[in-house]
């Protein structure tokens, strides 16, 4: 319908995305690429794509949903035509200990990190400490760090945006102290968590442990392909 000369690649790893981001993009010229994956997947072809100004990411959602492309719920990801009228938009990126992530990084249970969702047990204790000199620490069933308002299919970051320049903390206390709400919501672009123990953390769908997290945000990086709202025909009433 656009005129376009798309090639599709089919990709069984996220290292397979990433080599041919990293190859293709290397030719130089407008280069739009389109994954049909999970928040994994597409946080592999970011990874690469903020390296090239000339690349551009979209996503396909599949059906294990994708929790980045949920921050842009009036965008029409079910139209092909819409993706390839799509407008780029700059995105920040997560960069925790010096690896990059799009959507969010969760500290985990052990016998939780494949599984989305849910609450610590037993409970994480850590310190936080933010850039604007404040340092929060206590027992925590929810520890995340967020571009994205979703994570494991649940709102968890209530008032991110993934082209502020800031990242968003969320915490949930295990026994929150008289007067004190359990939730903790901030906003920041530096952030340090000192846990009292190793971590198991949960990047996008990758896992790895941690024995403490440096988060910085990066504004910019990546330029992500935004489709236009769904169009509505309103019926013709003939009178």
């Amino acid at each position: 319908q656009t005129g376009a000369l798309c090639l599709i690649r089919e990709c069984r790893r996220p290292g397979d995305i990433a080599s041919v981001i990293c190859r293709d993009a290397a030719r130089g010229g407008a280069m739009r690429f389109y994954v049909c994956g999970s928040d994994a997947d597409l946080c592999a072809a970011a990874r690469v794509a903020s390296g090239f100004s000339n690349a551009e990411i979209g996503i396909i959602p599949d059906a294990r949903g994708c929790d980045f492309a949920h921050s842009y719920p009036h965008a029409d990801f079910s139209s092909p035509l819409a993706q390839l009228r799509a407008t780029p938009r700059a995105v920040d990126m997560i960069d925790c200990n010096g690896q990059r992530f799009l959507s969010s990084v969760r500290i985990c249970s052990p016998g939780t990190l494949s599984r989305a969702g849910g609450q610590l047990s037993p409970p994480v204790s850590l310190a936080a400490a933010c850039d604007d000199g404040s340092l929060l620490t206590g027992a925590f069933v929810v520890a995340a760090v967020g571009n994205s308002a979703h994570s494991g299919r649940k709102t968890l970051f209530r008032y991110a945006d993934p082209s502020d320049g800031q990242l968003d903390l969320t915490l949930q206390r295990s026994l929150p102290p008289r007067g004190t709400a359990a939730f903790i919501r901030k906003q920041f672009r530096r952030l340090t968590l000192i846990p009292h123990q190793p971590l198991y953390v949960c990047g996008d769908g990758q896992n790895f442990r941690a024995l403490r997290l440096s988060f910085t945000a990066v504004p910019g990086c990546v330029r992500f392909l935004i489709p236009a709202a769904r169009t509505h025909h309103l019926p013709i009433q003939l009178t």
